[in-house]
């Protein structure tokens, strides 16, 4: 039995995973491929993941999500720690992100761990660089935190839930933030809160141009 998990493409099983993922998510889900392994652990194998609805959703290049042993033969799935790779959601797509993630409060998957390498915005005239995140979900399945790193790691933003919203932190070091043009910013920190329908900055300091501005 363990070896023809190591073997067989576990495609008969692509319907329940793809229903499973769409419940939790509350959008369309299509798989093209997948595979599990037993041995170290559970891990489920994912191809070609399209969240959403053709170019105005998200596609996944890859996905490696570790379940419960029990979860992979009854009952519902549930995957605690998840890693995509190569991940482009249209500009469409993007407002809804932040409620796919506000979803996981019911805990329908029991997400407690995402990891998102080469994450990319599909933005028209908007070339914006690669980027890594990392979002955490404390045992309820309430977000707890999550982390963002850009422009080859000179950009981090720390995100930090509280009762009523969520505090973030932003710096960066020797970053170009306008495509084409070499003006630099030496150092940066911003400081504040966010909400689903915006956020406010309660401290700035830069330092740019042998000079510093505060606000």
């Amino acid at each position: 039995i363990v070896g023809l998990f190591e073997i067989v493409p576990f495609n008969f099983y692509l319907t329940r995973v793809e229903q499973s993922l769409a419940d939790a998510l509350g959008e369309r889900v299509v798989i093209r491929s997948m595979q599990a392994s037993l041995v170290p652990r559970p891990v489920i194998r994912l191809s070609e993941v399209t969240v959403g609805s053709g170019d105005a959703g998200a596609t996944i290049a890859k996905v490696i999500a570790i379940p419960t042993f029990g979860s992979l033969f009854w009952g519902p799935l549930t995957l605690k720690d998840v890693e995509l790779e190569t991940v482009t959601i249209a500009r469409d797509f993007i407002p809804k992100v932040p409620e796919v993630i506000a979803r996981q409060r019911e805990g329908s998957l029991g997400f407690q761990h995402i990891l998102v390498r080469n994450l990319r915005l599909a933005i028209p005239n908007l070339d914006l660089p690669p980027a890594e995140v990392e979002i955490h979900w404390d045992r309820t399945g309430r977000f707890d935190r999550a982390s963002v790193l850009a422009y080859s790691r000179r950009v981090a933003i720390d995100l930090r839930a509280t009762e009523a919203d969520v505090k973030f932190t932003l710096t960066a070091s020797n970053w170009q933030p306008l495509a084409g043009s070499k003006a630099t910013i030496d150092s940066l920190k911003v400081s504040g809160t966010a909400t689903r329908s915006g956020f406010e900055a309660t401290e700035v300091d830069a330092d740019l141009y042998a000079g510093k501005a505060q606000g």
